[in-house]
């Protein structure tokens, strides 16, 4: 946990991808292991959710997405242009392909559209998040775009590990804060 207050989110994006990178396997397991016990807990049973296909050394969510598609509560994006698409996945393994960015995004021909009403609970990916549930990406502006249009019908959640907390980012006035974080 660090409370450094970053100048600008160029700076911001470097250091915290360094951060993240420097997670030992042991902590980077254990933590894993920890945030598959939390989101598959009775509390969000039956609920849908917007996960994400994490890529490089972001928090592992390929278990939960498994858990997930089992029960027909897996929605995953696809980058669109600027913008991110919804599709319901039920099986990771037959119905993803590497995409955009080479993260592995939902085949349009094999999966279904889904509306952003359908989301319950999304889930967001971030380089790190602060006090005031702001979180820095990779700087696309898509999760930003995307959370204005859900901003009202979800329940918005940062997830990532304990090192990428900061009390204060740097923000935009078009920067979407999240509705919590939980940091493993």
């Amino acid at each position: 946990m660090t409370a450094n207050l970053f100048l600008n989110k160029v700076q911001a994006r470097k250091e915290l991808k360094c951060l993240r990178a420097a997670i030992c396997q042991e902590r980077r397991k254990k933590s894993e292991v920890d945030f598959l016990d939390y989101f598959t807990s009775d509390a969000f049973s039956g609920l849908p959710f917007l996960s994400f296909s994490s890529f490089a050394d972001e928090i592992c969510t390929h278990a939960l997405n498994h858990h997930l598609a089992q029960s027909g509560r897996l929605i995953l994006p696809k980058v669109s242009g600027k913008k991110l698409e919804l599709f319901w996945v039920d099986s990771p393994k037959t119905q993803l392909s590497v995409g955009a960015f080479g993260i592995l995004e939902p085949l349009e021909s094999r999966c279904r559209r889904a509306l952003p009403s359908e989301v319950k609970i999304a889930l967001i990916p971030g380089l790190g998040f602060d006090t005031f549930g702001h979180r820095i990406g990779y700087g696309g502006g898509f999760y930003d775009r995307f959370l204005s249009e859900i901003a009202n019908g979800c329940h918005t959640i940062g997830v990532g590990f304990k090192e990428q907390f900061n009390q204060e980012l740097p923000t935009d006035s078009h920067d979407i804060a999240l509705n919590k974080y939980y940091l493993f």
